[in-house]
C-alpha cells in the first residue's frame, strides 16, 4: 500500500513539471514577433554562411580537416536551430534573487531549479521545433544535398536535446551565484564567448589549434552544439557513445552543483522590503 503511495506521488510530481513545460510551449506562441525575428535572423545568418564557405571552398586548395563546403555549411545549419533555441535563463533567473520574489517559489511544493530547468525546455523545444524545418530548406534549397544520415539525425535529436538540457542547467547554475554576486551577467557573457570558441559554435573544434581541442575536451561546452552536429554529418557509433556518456556526466555534475547552491543560498537569503 505504502509503495503504491509513494509511485503515485512521485508520478503527480513528474505530471507537475510536464506541465510545466506545456504552459512554457503554449506561452511561446503569444510572442508571435519573437518567433518571425528569430526566423529571419535564421535565414540571413545561414545565407551568409553558406556564401561565406562556399567562396571559401571554391577554388578547390583550400582543404579544412575532413570538411567540404557542404558539410561545412549543414554543420551550421545543425548548429543555428540550438543556438537560437538556448537557454532563456541566461538573462532572467538572477532577477527573481535580487528582487526576493524567489521567497514565494520557496514555499511551492516542488524544486525551484526544477522548475527552472522545465520553464526553460517549453519555451526552448518550441523555438527549436520552428526554427529546424526553416534551416533543413534554406540549407538543402543551397546545397542540394542531404548532409546527414538517419542515424546522423537521430542521434542530433538525442544529443540535441539533452545539450539544451546541458545549456539549461549550466545558465541555471551562473544565475544561481546570484545568492553571492550582485551581477551574473559578466559571467554570462564569459560563458556565452566561451561557447563560441569552446564549444564549436564559431567554427567546429576540428578546425581550432590543437590547444582549443585539448581545453575542450576538459569542459562540458563541447557537448551542447558541437557534438549533436558534428555526430549528425559524420555519424559514427562510437563518437555518439562518447557524446552522449560525456553529455550526461555533466548534467548529472551541473545538477550536483545547482543542489549544492541552491540549499547554501536559500538558507541565506534575506529578503528586505517584503
Amino acid at each position: 500500500m505504502k509503495k503504491k503511495e509513494n509511485w503515485k506521488h512521485n508520478f503527480f510530481k513528474v505530471k507537475k513539471y510536464l506541465e510545466v513545460i506545456k504552459v512554457s510551449f503554449l506561452s511561446s506562441l503569444a510572442y508571435k514577433g519573437d518567433i518571425l525575428i528569430s526566423l529571419l535572423n535564421l535565414f540571413v545568418f545561414l545565407l551568409i554562411f553558406c556564401f561565406l564557405w562556399k567562396a571559401v571552398f571554391s577554388s578547390g586548395k583550400i582543404k579544412i580537416e575532413n570538411f567540404t563546403s557542404t558539410k561545412m555549411i549543414w554543420y551550421y545549419a545543425l548548429i543555428f536551430p540550438l543556438e537560437f533555441s538556448a537557454s532563456k535563463f541566461r538573462r532572467k533567473a538572477s532577477a527573481l534573487i535580487h528582487s526576493g520574489d524567489i521567497a514565494n517559489f520557496l514555499t511551492k511544493p516542488f524544486s525551484y531549479p526544477l522548475f527552472l530547468l522545465f520553464d526553460s525546455l517549453g519555451s526552448s523545444v518550441f523555438n527549436f521545433i520552428a526554427c529546424f524545418p526553416l534551416a533543413l530548406l534554406i540549407t538543402f534549397g543551397f546545397t542540394m544535398k542531404v548532409g546527414f544520415t538517419v542515424e546522423g539525425l537521430l542521434s542530433y535529436s538525442i544529443l540535441g536535446f539533452l545539450g539544451l538540457i546541458l545549456d539549461t542547467l549550466i545558465a541555471i547554475s551562473i544565475n544561481l551565484l546570484a545568492f553571492w554576486v550582485e551581477d551574473v551577467k559578466p559571467i554570462l557573457f564569459v560563458y556565452i564567448d566561451l561557447l563560441y570558441i569552446l564549444g564549436g559554435q564559431a567554427v567546429p573544434l576540428d578546425v581550432m589549434p590543437k590547444i582549443v581541442q585539448k581545453i575542450s575536451l576538459y569542459t562540458p561546452l563541447r557537448f551542447s552544439f558541437y557534438s549533436p552536429a558534428i555526430s549528425c554529418i559524420n555519424f559514427t557509433l562510437e563518437f555518439f557513445l562518447q557524446a552522449l556518456v560525456g553529455t550526461l556526466i555533466s548534467i548529472f555534475a551541473i545538477l550536483l552543483i545547482i543542489s549544492l547552491e541552491f540549499f547554501i543560498g536559500s538558507r541565506r537569503l534575506s529578503i528586505n522590503g517584503g
